[in-house]
Parts: C-alpha cells; sequence; structure tokens
C-alpha cells in the first residue's frame, strides 16, 4: 500500500476598502449571538453541577441533562451533552491533564464548541482517571487491566446514534494527544465512524506517563494492553475513516507515525495530505512554543470537518487544509510572540538581579541570553515555556573554573536545579520555574551559581 499525494498550495490576496465602501455589520451580529449562547449553554456553573446518573444498562443515550454520568462494565463514565435535531454526532475526547485530573473533577475540553457544531454534541472524560483518582496524568482511556474503556465508550456512543437517529457514517469522533489515539481505537469499533485527531501519540507504552500507569496496575508493555493500544487497524480497516492532523515539528509523535506505516510497507507522509485505504494523514508544519499542543479553533476545526464530506473530492479537501493550517501557522506565531514579549515584560518589571547585565529590550523570542555585569564571557541562558506561564535557567560552568564536580552538584541541590555534561563542561539549570515566581528565584539562581564561575 502507498500514499496517493495530492496537495494544492493555495495563494492569498487582499485589498484596501475604497472610500465608498463599508463592513457589513451582520457577520458580527451573528458572532455576538452565538458568544452568548456559548456563554449561557456552557456556563461553570452549569458544568460543575452534578451530573445525572444512569446505569448504561437501561440508558436511553438521551443526552438533554448536560452533565450525565453513565456506570457500566465497571467503570463510571462522565460526560456533557448538548442535543439537536440534525443528524449528526460530534463526539470530543478529553486528554491528559496532569495536576488538573484529580479523579474527580471532570474536564470537557472544547466543551464550548458545541453551540458551533451542526448536530449532537457529547465530550467524553476519560473514565481511567475516576478509576484511579489523583494517581495519573494520562488515561488513554485504558480503563482497568480487566474493562477495557473504549469498549463502553462505544456502547454508550451507539446509545447516543441510535437516541437521535443518527447513521455512524455521520458520527465524528474528534480527539488531541492521548484523546486522539482514543479516537482512532474508538472510531474502529462504530462502523462508519470518522475519526479526526490531532498529534496523536501512537505508541502509549513509550510515553513519560506509562510510569504512572504501570504504577497502578496498567502495565502497557502486557500482551493485553498492547492490543489495546494498538493502531494497525487505521491502515486498513473496511468502513471507518481516520483523519490524522500532525504538527511536523512535534518530531517524537511523528516519527512514531512513521514507524507505524513503515511496519506496513508504507513510505513517511510528506507535508501536505497524504491518502491511503481509510487512512488520511496531514503533515503540517507549525513551529510553536509546544508543537504537540497546536491546536486548531472551532472556526477551522469547521472547515476541516466540512471537507470531509463524503464524496469531496481530494484536491479540493487538500486546498481546504492548506489554507486552514495557513492560517493556523500565521496564529500560532503571532499567540507565541505576544505571549514571549508579555512574559519577559513582567519578569524584567519584578527582576532585581544586580550581578546581571542590564536586561536586553522585551522580545518575541521565547530565548534570551545576559552576561554576568563582571564576567561578560558568562552567560545565563533564560527560556520562555509555553504561553509565558513558565521559564526554564540554565548556565555552563566552564571546565577551565575552578570548581569542582562536588561544588557544582552541591550548588545545584541547594537551589532545586540539575547538573548535565555540555561540550564546555557543566550545566546547571533549573526547569518549570512558575511565572509568579520567575524574578525571585532568577536572583537565587545567579547568586548561588555565580560563585562557581567567577
Amino acid at each position: 500500500m502507498v500514499f496517493f499525494k495530492r496537495r494544492v498550495t493555495l495563494g492569498a490576496w487582499t485589498r484596501p476598502l475604497s472610500p465608498d465602501e463599508t463592513v457589513d455589520p451582520t457577520p458580527f451580529a451573528e458572532y455576538e449571538s452565538y458568544r452568548k449562547s456559548t456563554d449561557a449553554l456552557h456556563s461553570r456553573e452549569l458544568l460543575a453541577t452534578a451530573p445525572e446518573v444512569f446505569d448504561l444498562a437501561t440508558w436511553d443515550g438521551d443526552v438533554t441533562g448536560r452533565r450525565i454520568q453513565v456506570r457500566g462494565n465497571g467503570l463510571m463514565v462522565e460526560m456533557f451533552g448538548t442535543p439537536s435535531t440534525k443528524k449528526r454526532l460530534y463526539v470530543f475526547l478529553s486528554a491528559g491533564g496532569g495536576a488538573l485530573k484529580d479523579g474527580v473533577t471532570a474536564q470537557f475540553p472544547r466543551v464550548s464548541w458545541h453551540s458551533w457544531m451542526d448536530g449532537v454534541s457529547l465530550n467524553i472524560d476519560d473514565p481511567t482517571f475516576v478509576a484511579y483518582p489523583g494517581r495519573l496524568q494520562t488515561g488513554w482511556y485504558l480503563g482497568t487491566p480487566d474493562q477495557d474503556a473504549v469498549s463502553t465508550i462505544a456502547a454508550i456512543v451507539e446509545r447516543v446514534l441510535s437516541c437521535y437517529a443518527v447513521d455512524s457514517n455521520d458520527l465524528y469522533i474528534i480527539g488531541s494527544s492521548a484523546g486522539g489515539t482514543a479516537a482512532l481505537k474508538l472510531a474502529a469499533e462504530i462502523p462508519g465512524a470518522t475519526a479526526v485527531v490531532e498529534n496523536p501519540p501512537i505508541y502509549p507504552a513509550e510515553s513519560s506517563s506509562s510510569r504512572h500507569l504501570n504504577r497502578v496496575g496498567l502495565r502497557l508493555n502486557d500482551k493485553k494492553l498492547l492490543a489495546r493500544t494498538d493502531l494497525r487497524h487505521i491502515l486498513r480497516h473496511e468502513s471507518s475513516r481516520f483523519i490524522v492532523l500532525q504538527n511536523a515539528e512535534d518530531k517524537e509523535i511523528l516519527d512514531q507515525l512513521v514507524r507505524l506505516l513503515a511496519s506496513e510497507g508504507m513510505p513517511p507522509p510528506t507535508i501536505g495530505l497524504n491518502e491511503a485505504g481509510p487512512l488520511s494523514v496531514y503533515v503540517s508544519s507549525v513551529p510553536a512554543l509546544s508543537p504537540h499542543h497546536t491546536f486548531l479553533s472551532v472556526h477551522e476545526f469547521r472547515s476541516i470537518l466540512d471537507s470531509l464530506q463524503r464524496g469531496e473530492l481530494a484536491d479540493a479537501r487538500a486546498a481546504v487544509f492548506d489554507a486552514v493550517y495557513e492560517g493556523l501557522r500565521a496564529r500560532t506565531r503571532a499567540s507565541d510572540e505576544l505571549s514571549n514579549i508579555k512574559g519577559w515584560i513582567r519578569l524584567w518589571r519584578e527582576a532585581d538581579v544586580p550581578l546581571l547585565a542590564d536586561p536586553p529590550l522585551p522580545s518575541t523570542s521565547n530565548i534570551v541570553r545576559i552576561p554576568l555585569r563582571d564576567a561578560p564571557h558568562v552567560i545565563y541562558r533564560l527560556r520562555m515555556g509555553h504561553k509565558g506561564k513558565k521559564i526554564f535557567i540554565a548556565v555552563n560552568v566552564d571546565k577551565s573554573a575552578l570548581a569542582s564536580r562536588a561544588d557544582i552538584e552541591r550548588v545545584a541541590q541547594s537551589i532545586g536545579g540539575t547538573v548535565s555534561k555540555v561540550d564546555s563542561g557543566m550545566r546547571i539549570g533549573l526547569a518549570n520555574v512558575p511565572m509568579q515566581r520567575a524574578a525571585e528565584l532568577l536572583k537565587h539562581f545567579v547568586e548561588a551559581t555565580s560563585t562557581l564561575i567567577t
């Protein structure tokens, strides 16, 4: 099996308004109407209310209750639904949440999209978090060693399809990251479904989260769980469709996708739209501070969904994908640059580090380098994290410095930092510094490490 390459690159043009032209206010009025309805439907109060509880064996699939908990097969599945008379169903699967996942508070990513979708919408939280409250960073919809959560979710989705008389060919399952991996599995369980996923890890057993799963008895290298996470079906499924939107800048996940394709004798996908059988892979290149989390907005996603109508020409679909991702690249770059500027402004306003030279002007870059005032050859490197929420601080201790390895490790330990080897000597680093403490910890870091260098 080989990919057939179909790609169209679009140009763009703009022109100024002439003196007698005005902007039609209708679209803005429509947007305001949608915004108000979204706020009303998905207020934080409504999301936090206690769910209506049903048993899977007797539940009829009605999602009118908004917050719903369905219990079946030894699992508790938290959901938020929005009904519709239009005969489509959109299922949104949650991804990893790290510290946000306490196993009690359900997370509903993209729940605000419901008002923009032309059909029944359903957010499903990963029941693996509820099964192991507060103990996991990513659940992969694995469930428990004895119960496969994806199979239970499939039964739930089939009830909703039946309740609203929606054909499975009009079912769209949407997920990103770990939620994307689960969406690829779920679409295979319901013939005719379409999975649309962003940056899905192909081999969960290789993820950093696997060690947390091992601790609760979900050993991803076990034969049973390897079978649950096997995604080879996306290359040869007879009725469902699998749309993978992959950022080439997320190199680790792209490599996993390439390896999956190679296992079936298929070439690696190239930039643009690649299609073979039930699988479509669109590879973009979106440079971002966090390339794994560069996700589409609801309007961009709707354009993607509209192009996936059955019978749509592949060239037309490729043209839509190209146009959407050209806009995403521009939006992401502008968003990251603004986050960097705001982050550096905040840091320089609060920082008082006399040992360092005067900081540079606020920069659109996520990296700045500042020398010691009395030793300009010693450079402190600061890197802004995703959305300006955290920074990373590092400095190299040259081989010519008088400090011993023991001295370096002692200083690093005193400030909660790490030590690593580099060509010039040793590097002391301090990672994941929250922005609200960045000024304080930067001063402490410089005061402690400068004694090793000067």
